[in-house]
């Protein structure tokens, strides 16, 4: 696009945020009034910024970029920002990779080719991994209870593999709430 796109859509949302400045100090709104000044100015300049964003990062603009972030602030940023090649991951593609990365070195551990994993490490590494949350949690509670001898150990292990494999499968489900009870970082 020429600089005077650029240009002409940058003037514009100049103009939307002088025009929300002008209403804040001009009058005394009502809270009402107020929020819908301020939505309609953010909205109707997320229109040309993310035009003007598409342009630099020599992407496709589409309609539905201004509304991924009307609809979704923070996610919709994220997804904005990877589609225009400024980011390589959201954060909610991170906390599934950090999930099904967990998820694997427990199970790595937990398949031990000894004759059986050695607990001790076991309750180490949960001990000592940078997660937590209900997986982890979850996990660390089985444990308790192998150790105190109300469960045993081979029963220890096919639950959580159970539990593993559940949330592998469903991984591509997950949304970015019950990530973040599943493993918080």
């Amino acid at each position: 696009m020429s600089d005077t796109y650029l240009l002409e859509k940058t003037i514009y949302v100049i103009k939307e945020q002088a025009r929300l400045l002008e209403l804040l100090k001009g009058t005394t709104p009502s809270t009402d009034e107020l929020i819908e000044a301020i939505q309609g100015s953010a909205y109707r300049s997320l229109y040309d910024l993310t035009k003007i964003a598409s342009d630099v990062s020599d992407s496709e603009w589409e309609t539905k970029d201004r509304d991924l972030i009307k609809n979704d602030p923070k996610n919709g940023l994220e997804i904005l920002l990877k589609r225009y090649g400024w980011i390589t991951e959201t954060t909610l593609e991170r906390k599934k990779r950090e999930i099904l990365e967990f998820v694997e070195e427990v199970r790595k551990r937990l398949k031990d080719p000894s004759p059986s994993p050695n607990r001790t490490l076991f309750n180490e590494f949960l001990h000592e991994t940078p997660f937590k949350g209900e997986l982890v949690e979850d996990i660390k509670d089985r444990l308790e209870r192998v150790n105190q001898g109300e469960l045993p150990w081979v029963e220890f292990i096919e639950q959580t593999l159970s539990k593993l494999q559940f949330i592998e499968e469903n991984a591509s489900n997950l949304n970015d709430q019950l990530q973040r009870r599943l493993i918080k970082t």
